[in-house]
């Protein structure tokens, strides 16, 4: 059903792409693309749904051929109707302003009959439980939410390919698992699955082969038995994620630097509002210490982004306050103190190079040559931000934050599209972050990340903090038992 015969794309100016690709996936077949970021994998998801011609002048050769319809040959709209996609980032694909116009609007353009639209929209709603999100405007939706909402929508015209790039890098636990049983659906109905995925353990009994890319080339193609039976060593050589929730253990040699003599920031009687949506946070009081990780956790549309940008002064407080160092801290003053990695970082990257992002804030040139060096920056820095992978814009934006040397630092969802490597290069900045006695504040459902980096983590459900613990390895195996 999809085949590429000797085919090497290049983006103008850039020598990034893909080089020779020899690859066949059958009809049915279940397949992830795994790797580095920046290997290729989005590139080779955006030659099979056709979008790849649309949006760049490019150099290709070869052959790429989806069914009947090759690249380069038949226009665009053959690929909508037969490849359904899921983007890295799903605000780029929405088209209407509620969830329901959203979810219909591809099979609208299609044309199909009002009557199928009707029946398909409900067994999708009911499926990915949308119900409660029907009338919500398509931009108050949490990351979260987002990424469920273009599974859905991707979903809900029945093609029979789908592409999904990163689809799991804002959802929590609840979410994956419905996004696993949607795709185990469109397995069991004989669709084809293309999956560009880091984090890969929800996968291991979907998947029939694991494609590992390397710089733009197929590196190498593993059964599910074969990825299995990697050693750790192994694993990491090849920077993939852990193939098993059952073998990520809480990492205890990075002790937090709580100082007694330095005062926490505390958050007291916070309420905080949206026009649609009241009451998105109800705290009574809040602790954050500085030189220790506190991480964030809960469900999507918990409130954990709303707190994180009252935090950095980016949305105001409709009651309460915060007091750092006995001093009560108003909205700018957290803004001037505080800096924040976005789940969508392209939000937050606005000049012509990489370069140009590290040095706005900095005229020390050493400190951004080492901080380039710590976030595996160096070869990008002449680059365009947007010509970058998601990983890599991702990096880019934290190395930012760590630049700015603000008091307090929230990273929200800051390792979504990174591999093993830069996951683990990410947790040990933050583990240096943690070392000079700044509040540092994570919000993420990745649990490899809490693994390296959390001592103290703090759930909220509907805007209220409904636990907060300790993290040792007993209390890390409780939680743990949520990803199983």
């Amino acid at each position: 059903m999809i085949t590429f015969e000797n085919f090497s794309f290049t983006y103008p100016n850039s020598s990034a792409g893909l080089n020779d690709i020899n690859l066949s996936i059958e009809k049915g077949e279940f397949v992830v693309l795994c790797g580095q970021s920046g290997c290729g994998k989005t590139t080779l998801s955006r030659c099979i749904n056709g979008l790849i011609l649309e949006t760049n002048e490019v150099d290709l050769s070869g052959k790429c051929q989806i069914g009947e319809n090759i690249l380069g040959d038949s226009p665009f709209k053959e690929f909508t109707k037969l490849v359904g996609s899921v983007f890295q980032n799903p605000r780029t694909q929405f088209f209407t302003n509620t969830v329901a116009d959203e979810l219909v609007f591809t099979s609208e353009n299609l044309g199909l009959p009002a009557d199928l639209i009707r029946d398909r929209f409900n067994e999708t709603v009911s499926l990915f439980d949308l119900t409660h999100l029907l009338k919500r405007d398509m931009f108050s939706l949490s990351g979260g939410e987002k990424q469920l909402v273009a599974c859905a929508a991707a979903f809900i015209h029945r093609p029979p390919i789908f592409v999904f790039d990163e689809p799991t890098s804002n959802l929590d636990t609840l979410a994956i698992a419905k996004l696993k049983k949607a795709l185990s659906t469109l397995k069991n109905k004989g669709c084809t699955i293309i999956v560009s995925e880091h984090r890969l353990a929800y996968l291991t009994d979907l998947a029939d082969r694991f494609i590992i890319m390397d710089n733009g080339t197929i590196d190498t193609i593993m059964s599910t038995k074969a990825i299995l039976a990697l050693t750790e060593k192994q694993r990491e050589t090849l920077a993939l994620r852990h193939t098993s929730y059952h073998n990520i253990y809480l990492d205890t040699s990075s002790v937090p630097k709580k100082n007694n003599y330095l005062k926490p920031l505390i958050g007291t009687n916070l309420t905080c509002s949206y026009k649609r949506k009241k009451d998105c946070l109800n705290i009574s009081e809040i602790v954050f210490d500085r030189g220790c990780v506190t991480t964030l956790v809960g469900p999507n549309g918990a409130g954990k982004t709303t707190l994180a940008k009252t935090l950095t002064g980016l949305k105001k407080l409709t009651t309460g306050n915060y007091r750092y160092d006995d001093h009560v801290l108003k909205k700018r003053k957290l803004n001037q103190l505080s800096a924040m990695v976005m789940q969508d970082v392209q939000l937050q990257l606005f000049f012509e190079s990489v370069q140009k992002e590290l040095t706005f804030q900095v005229n020390d040139d050493m400190l951004v040559t080492s901080i380039a060096d710590l976030f595996d920056l160096t070869d990008l820095l002449l680059q365009h931000p947007s010509s970058l992978s998601g990983g890599q814009m991702q990096r880019v934006a934290l190395a930012t934050a760590f630049l700015s040397d603000k008091e307090i630092i929230v990273l929200d969802e800051p390792t979504s599209g990174l591999d093993w490597l830069h996951m683990a290069q990410v947790a040990h900045a933050i583990n240096q972050l943690k070392e000079t006695g700044k509040v540092v504040i994570l919000i993420t459902h990745d649990l490899e990340l809490l693994s390296l980096t959390t001592d103290k983590v703090i759930s909220l459900d509907h805007g209220k903090v409904v636990n907060t613990t300790t993290l040792t390895p007993q209390t890390f195996e409780t939680i743990k038992k949520y990803y199983l």
